[in-house]
């Protein structure tokens, strides 16, 4: 996760890690939830269905998505 980028989206692989892009602050928890809404857009789920398991105060984290209705083009 990068947070304060101009625009959010996907920012390509690390590894086998996906990077995204957050046009939000590492504040308040502001950059947690604009990557829980841009995983739930991306993946057509509901926002309740994007938990994140590891990682809320850091860069890496580990994102669990429940029922995703399909898969984002930039990872097949």
């Amino acid at each position: 996760m990068i947070p304060r980028a101009d625009r959010t989206g996907w920012g390509g692989r690390r590894g086998e890690a996906m990077v995204v892009r957050l046009n939000a602050p590492p504040q308040d928890g502001k950059a947690n939830d604009a990557l829980r809404r841009f995983l739930a857009d991306e993946f057509g789920t509901r926002l309740a269905d994007v938990v994140i398991e590891r990682g809320a105060k850091q860069r890496n984290k580990i994102v669990r998505i429940d029922a995703p209705s399909r898969m984002p083009d930039t990872l097949v």
